[in-house]
């Protein structure tokens, strides 16, 4: 598993920079991505600790903007201080031979060679990964999580990476031959013979499964149908973009429908937008949250999106989560930014009964939406 660390300037890629580490967090898990190594302890040399932190790390990703060298209105620009953070990270990561991956922020040029010290200007030389902040984003952070995967894998020791981790090895000592050279473990389990050939007791246990199982199974499955059409509609897990059958579909982009999804943040259960083969995406402290685990609203009961009159949550809307620990429904609405098309968000009273949708890295709110309500139109 990766140990990644996050350099940025927070007056230049703060905001963005918040929604990289979301990401990566969700892929390597919590304890793996480190965003504010500034974050040090009082009475502690930042120089020292930022050192020491490094050590630790598979890869360190220089997030840059337009303002990451630090420009000042009179004298040179804060990367070349020797006591500035960003500079200090970067220097130990080129000393130490820890792999720099720059992310250049929408279209973000890297700095000019003579535009920075000496101890870093091999930066510059280094290939770097673009980041959209806007409809590309998830394309380009994926792309960077794989990077990150090879870079973890590559840190392997041979014999480590030379061995699957499921494959077991047998030690020599425990094994036999028969008079006629066949090998074979001692606490190998006894094969039968049918027929005159070999067959496993994995071809039995199949043989058992479709002769006994298989009727069984299909009763459950009839089971389950018929106590779904008694939970409708329901929530079902999913992660990693998948799409369970019978999906809600609540929106659309210009090239693909959105589906209804919901997430836990803290202890809220906010719904969002689910993008199929990608993310759930929700609003979250005025930016956009997007989660790789996550469940999709599913059912074939009789729903339908009905127009809010008045700022009034109809009674009958579909509970999609709780904020503050009030109740939010489901809503969405035509967006007014980027590309267009009808997002899915959350309204209620912790939204000012406004419909708070997520796009393109932020939180938008719309007074003119509809709202997902059970029974028929």
């Amino acid at each position: 598993m990766a140990h990644v660390i996050i350099s940025y300037r927070r007056e230049d890629t703060g905001w963005i920079t918040g929604r990289i580490f979301d990401r990566l967090e969700s892929h390597f898990g919590k304890n793996n991505v480190f965003v504010d190594v500034d974050a040090i302890p009082e009475g502690v040399d930042f120089r020292e600790h930022i050192k020491t932190s490094l050590v630790r790390c598979d890869a360190l990703i220089a997030v840059i903007g337009p303002k990451w060298i630090g420009e000042r209105t009179e004298g040179r620009p804060r990367i070349w201080d020797d006591n500035d953070w960003v500079r200090i990270e970067i220097e130990t990561a080129l000393s130490k031979a820890i792999p720099i991956i720059p992310v250049l922020i929408d279209k973000t040029h890297l700095p000019a060679p003579d535009d920075l010290p000496e101890s870093i200007r091999q930066l510059v030389f280094i290939q770097a990964a673009q980041m959209d902040t806007q409809r590309d984003f998830n394309t380009h952070v994926e792309r960077l999580i794989r990077r990150l995967d090879q870079l973890a894998g590559s840190s392997q020791s041979p014999a480590e990476s030379a061995v699957p981790p499921n494959v077991k090895l047998v030690d020599e000592n425990k094994v036999d031959k028969t008079s006629d050279g066949f090998s074979f473990a001692k606490d190998q389990l006894f094969r039968p013979r049918l027929f005159g050939g070999r067959v496993s007791w994995v071809v039995l246990l199949i043989f058992i499964i479709l002769v006994a199982v298989e009727p069984i199974m299909l009763w459950h499955q009839e089971l389950l149908g018929l106590l779904d059409s008694f939970n409708c509609p329901r929530w079902v897990s999913a992660k990693d973009g998948l799409v369970p059958s019978n999906a809600i579909i609540g929106g659309q982009e210009p090239s693909w429908p959105l589906y209804v999804c919901r997430a836990h943040v803290m202890a809220d259960i906010l719904p969002g937008k689910l993008i199929p083969q990608s993310v759930c995406d929700l609003a979250y402290d005025n930016r956009e949250l997007s989660l790789r685990d996550y469940e999709v609203l599913t059912g074939s009961c009789p729903m339908h999106w009905e127009n809010v009159a008045d700022a009034t949550t109809p009674a009958i809307a579909v509970q999609g989560g709780t904020e503050s620990g009030k109740p939010v429904s489901i809503c969405r609405a035509t967006i007014t930014v980027g590309t267009g098309g009808v997002h899915i968000g959350r309204t209620g009273l912790s939204t000012a009964n406004k419909c708070l949708i997520s796009y393109g890295g932020r939180a938008y709110s719309y007074e003119t939406f509809e709202v997902l309500t059970m029974g028929k139109q």
